[in-house]
């Protein structure tokens, strides 16, 4: 398993004080106030999480063999600001893990996930009213018809991609690979730190997306994990899609 930490930099909430963060927020209550201010600590913290991944799906392929995928045997997650970087991580990749898990958290930049999803939405409609109440030429219909073909999510994270993390656009006519990562997501009834309704937003704007997530409130718990029943929870997830095999387990052992 590898724990890696946020790394040490000022803050500009506090006035320069250096603090250990993955990225600058000014309010944990509302994660979109100033927003701009994350976007160069997604952008390095997301860069060095990638990196420690593909070293990990190097490592892998002596144990699992060429035959399978590496990445298949690799959980991402985190809690709290940790679950947002593991969420921010994941959907930079253009290929799917073996799981992530979040815990108290909150999905970051989340409005351009849903501002991107609900035009295509609205734009889909105007679409299909126009072709069913005007005559158009062959070429418009075509047109029209090649436009509706483009997937909304690839829309959504190539606007995340570009807006926030500087990175290449994924193809267009590509799947979303990524988010065929099952996913597990937990979150206390109580926490005091990170609202519940944060970590419900999250996991409506993923299920938007099409994403398979579990989903998990436990009562009376506050910014914290609900131990042992969240680490069932979540391992019970993964094992039903082969993220965690045994013979894999038992050849890194050996």
């Amino acid at each position: 398993m590898v724990f890696p930490g946020a790394s040490l930099r000022r803050s500009k909430r506090f006035k320069g004080i250096k603090l250990f963060s993955w990225f600058e927020i000014f309010s944990i209550q509302d994660p979109s106030y100033r927003e701009e201010t994350q976007t160069e600590g997604m952008i390095h913290s997301s860069l060095y999480l990638r990196d420690l991944i593909f070293e990990e799906v190097q490592m892998l392929k002596g144990a699992v063999g060429e035959g399978e995928r590496a990445e298949k045997r690799i959980v991402l997650g985190g809690l709290s600001q940790g679950c947002a970087m593991s969420l921010t991580t994941l959907l930079s990749l253009d290929f799917s893990l073996g799981g992530w898990v979040g815990m108290s958290g909150f999905m970051p930049m989340r409005r351009i996930f849903e501002d991107t999803l609900k035009a295509d939405a609205q734009d889909g409609d105007k679409r299909t009213v126009h072709q069913h109440d005007t005559e158009q030429e062959e070429s418009d219909v075509e047109a029209s018809i090649d436009t509706q073909s483009i997937d909304p999510t690839i829309q959504a994270l190539n606007a995340f991609r570009q807006n926030v993390l500087s990175l290449p656009l994924l193809d267009s006519w590509s799947p979303a690979n990524v988010l065929e990562t099952p996913a597990f997501y937990g979150h206390g009834n109580e926490d005091e730190r990170v609202a519940c309704r944060l970590g419900s937003e999250l996991v409506r704007t993923l299920k938007q997306m099409h994403m398979s997530v579990k989903h998990q409130v436990y009562q009376g718990l506050g910014h914290w994990i609900q131990a042992p029943e969240e680490i069932d929870d979540m391992v019970s997830v993964f094992s039903q899609y082969g993220a965690w095999p045994v013979h894999v387990d038992e050849d890194i052992a050996s």
